[in-house]
């Protein structure tokens, strides 16, 4: 099932307290891993840190073509996107393992719901793609959106 990492860019105070993103991601065993596991360009090796050399029309703008063949002969690496991200906010006093535990309780409700989400959608990917990748929240509101454009549900 997934696991989560925190990810320093996400992370701040907020409302005076300490503010952590949490990225969750994809086990390989994991279904739909293959849709969270991207062949990307290598963002550390020289050549992209060099910048694109070539020429530019009179707006600043590469020739696509040529861009691309820039792009796609750069060094590739396989990188796990994360699949969702979810905020926690400890006080600043927190110790490490007080974090830790936020962490794995959250990681146990996200691993929670995704496991009732594959065994009660069974094979509709459709459905399990939308509600994990958007969450529970917004997925009730595109619901009720949707009734009432139906006429079903009238506030």
């Amino acid at each position: 099932m997934p696991y989560c990492k925190i990810e320093p860019s996400g992370c701040g105070i907020h409302k005076d307290r300490v503010k952590l993103r949490l990225d969750f991601f994809l086990n390989p065993n994991d279904p739909n891993y293959d849709k969270a596991h991207a062949f990307v360009v290598d963002e550390t090796c020289p050549e992209f840190l060099a910048g694109y050399q070539g020429k530019l029309d009179a707006e600043g703008n590469p020739d696509p073509v040529v861009y691309d063949k820039w792009r796609d002969g750069l060094p590739h690496v396989w990188r796990d996107n994360p699949f969702h991200h979810h905020f926690i906010y400890p006080d600043k006093e927190a110790t490490d393992n007080q974090i830790k535990e936020q962490m794995e309780q959250h990681q146990r409700e996200q691993n929670d719901s995704i496991r009732k989400l594959f065994n009660r959608t069974g094979t509709n990917t459709i459905w399990r793609r939308v509600i994990v990748s958007i969450g529970g929240t917004a997925l009730l509101v595109i619901i009720a959106w949707i009734l009432q454009l139906n006429g079903i549900w009238v506030l």
